[in-house]
């Protein structure tokens, strides 16, 4: 079959569209590209033979297992620019591998969320990384860096150990530097399956982890990848032994329970176990006032161990810096361990006693001076580190509380586990590590994993309804106000019209009256005008005339 790519513009378009067409990647088809875009989907010039994924629902481990063996061998021909080009893997998503990736996403133990799907079915943010989260790249690249192809019985041996808690062991491997070379990502494989097998043991997750840490100082002082692959494998098993023997046999060994109060004030209870006869009740107790912690309920208790001492310890908190005083306790196992161990790790510049120093004491003075030598070297830049991340430290808050949602960040777990109790509900986007209730209000963490999340607080809410109460009672308030200033000023508007009507009432009287008083005076001057002139015309004279006119007048009246 002909391997499909997707278009470099058709991929802009449902990356930038993927939250509209969300619902379309749980169809059993991806016809439905078609529709939303012509051509997406292009044919490649790489021919493979036809094949299929596996699915295995019991079991997601063992499934990723074998889709390694699938896809590599039917792709190994992939150049490593073809295998980071994004084009291909979305192309290969929505066409031959719809169907294994949208059961695969769908195995998510909690809800299925919109970024989860995205990040399957392209590939996001840091693209290194990406290939190596994402469902169907990192089974290509895994293939790519432990299928040895000078093995053909079995080019695939180094997988072994992946076989269970997959994921995990897989982003561990791939955050190292060194696993960018295939010969020393076998060999750090295969020794720990060696180690396994040998000793009888079976590594946890916290202690994968660690090993991990330490391969890195080792790479960081062998030139590991000018041996040849047999020799390294020799070379991290004599260094790790005592190692992995010492943490497996935990001198010291911490489960902590944490409850987180609303007002960021907490209790602390942990189960101390300490190898017997290792540290004495009152020295445990010593180590722990060392530490600046002054009030704490210390008990033993019943061990069904023999070999061991249990202890619990109880303590409280109120303040961040009495928080870190607890933090500081509870991941002092490992210190406390390596500090009281016959046995000490040859990472600090003592071989051991491992047989060729032993029977080799001039080796082990070379050995010494050679370690010594590398460290003096970067003495200066290793203070500055330290300084630097001592700072950063100061700086960071374990809680940092904003708009209801309080952040905890107590960093990286050095004990055995730690579970953290809150007042609230966790938010499960917040958690890159650690196992979260049914309930939402509890989350458990393990040795290696980073104790950081969100949670919002449930007592919070109850101040928010009281303000709500008290905007609404305040609005009430302000409308009652508003009514009886409404009211009264209406009352007073129709006190002052009924005023102003009465004045105009008056007014129009008033002028009513004026003007009929200038109508009968007028009437009153028609008349008199009437009057004189009926007198001009009798020749009638006024009463002010003569004397004798009146006379003449009166008679001939």
């Amino acid at each position: 079959m002909n391997l499909k790519f997707m278009r470099e513009e058709a991929l802009a378009y449902f990356k930038e569209n993927f939250k509209y067409n969300y619902q379309n990647y749980f169809l059993d088809s991806p016809d439905w590209i078609y529709e939303k875009y012509e051509n997406p989907l292009e044919d490649s010039r790489i021919v493979v033979p036809e094949f299929s994924l596996q699915t295995i629902e019991s079991d997601i481990s063992l499934e990723d297992y074998n889709n390694v063996k699938i896809l590599y061998t039917n792709l190994k021909e992939l150049s490593n620019t073809q295998a980071a080009d994004e084009r291909l893997w979305v192309g290969l998503s929505h066409s031959i591998f719809w169907k294994y990736l949208k059961n695969r996403v769908k195995k998510k133990d909690e809800k299925v969320t919109e970024k989860h799907v995205e990040k399957h079915f392209f590939i996001e943010g840091n693209k290194k990384r990406q290939l190596v989260v994402n469902y169907l790249t990192r089974l290509w690249w895994v293939g790519r860096q432990i299928y040895d192809p000078s093995n053909k019985e079995n080019p695939f041996y180094a997988l072994e150990y992946l076989k269970t808690d997959f994921a995990t062991k897989v982003l561990i491997l791939f955050s190292n530097n060194y696993a960018n070379n295939p010969k020393i990502a076998r060999a750090a494989l295969v020794s720990l399956i060696e180690l396994e097998k040998e000793n009888d043991i079976s590594l946890k997750r916290g202690v994968y982890n660690k090993v991990f840490q330490y391969l890195n100082i080792l790479g960081g002082s062998i030139i590991l990848d000018s041996l040849a692959q047999e020799e390294i494998i020799e070379k991290i098993k004599i260094i790790l032994f005592t190692m992995i023997f010492f943490i497996l046999q935990s001198c010291v060994k911490i489960e902590t329970s944490m409850n987180i109060n609303s007002d960021l004030s907490g209790t602390s209870t942990s189960e101390v176990s300490i190898l017997k006869n290792l540290m004495p009740e009152e020295q445990l107790k010593k180590e722990i006032e060392k530490l600046g912690v002054k009030k704490f309920e210390f008990e033993k208790i019943e061990s069904d161990d023999n070999s061991v001492d249990k202890y619990n310890v109880k303590l409280e908190w109120k303040t961040e810096e009495e928080l870190e005083k607890i933090l500081a306790f509870i991941n002092t196992g490992m210190t406390m361990s390596e500090l009281n161990s016959p046995i000490v790790s040859p990472i600090g510049g003592n071989k051991g006693k491992n047989k060729e120093n032993v029977e080799n004491p001039e080796h082990q003075k070379k050995d010494e001076s050679k370690t010594v030598e590398i460290k003096s070297k970067d003495k200066d830049k290793d203070k500055e580190n330290v300084d630097k991340n001592s700072k950063e430290k100061v700086k960071k808050s374990i809680f940092t509380k904003e708009h209801g949602t309080v952040t905890v960040n107590m960093g990286t777990v050095k004990i055995n586990k730690l579970v953290i109790k809150v007042h609230g509900k966790i938010i499960a986007d917040s958690i890159q590590e650690g196992i979260v209730s049914d309930a939402k209000d509890e989350i458990t963490f393990y040795e290696g994993d980073k104790a950081e999340f969100k949670y919002k607080d449930s007592n919070l809410l109850l101040p928010i309804l009281i303000g709500v109460g008290i905007a609404i009672a305040i609005i009430a308030i302000g409308a009652a106000v508003f009514a009886l200033k409404k009211k009264n000023k209406e009352k007073i508007e129709e006190d002052e019209y009924d005023e102003f009507a009465e004045e105009a009432k008056d007014e129009m009287e008033k002028k009513e009256a004026s003007e009929e008083k200038e109508k009968i005076e007028e009437a009153v001057n028609e008349i008199s005008g009437e009057v004189t002139e009926i007198s001009e015309n009798n020749e009638i004279k006024p009463e002010n005339d003569n004397d004798e006119e009146e006379k003449i007048s009166g008679e001939n009246i």
